[in-house]
């Protein structure tokens, strides 16, 4: 539970910063703060506040069955997209050949796909 909420905080947190953060428009970086919150505002912060809000533990203090909570943690999937952002960017930026980084990324998914399975 205490890591939860560790996580739950950082992910608020990232909103923060990314309704700060420039992005690249038309080949051009936009700095422009209204524009970046509107940006973010139409692209991917209903799937941030989505994954962020804690449904499960209302849902706890309304008696409802653990089965239906762990369904509603799904949302928490959504913030998925960040860290493939991350590796565009990294890929772009980096010369690392794409051989080590095909090893990287399917090492990567073997471990999520091991922490599904238990």
């Amino acid at each position: 539970m205490p890591i939860d909420i560790t996580f739950q905080i950082i992910m608020a947190i990232d909103i923060i910063f990314t309704l700060k953060t420039a992005f690249n428009k038309k080949f051009e970086i936009t700095i422009d703060m209204k524009e970046v919150m509107i940006d973010y505002m139409d692209t991917r912060f209903f799937f941030d506040i989505l994954s962020v809000l804690p449904l499960d533990y209302f849902l706890l203090i309304f008696g409802v069955d653990q089965q239906t909570i762990a369904w509603v943690r799904v949302f928490r999937i959504l913030k998925l997209y960040k860290p493939f952002d991350y590796i565009k960017i990294w890929r772009k930026h980096s010369n690392v050949k794409i051989a080590l980084f095909t090893l990287f990324l399917l090492s990567v998914l073997f471990v999520v796909i091991s922490h599904l399975m238990g």
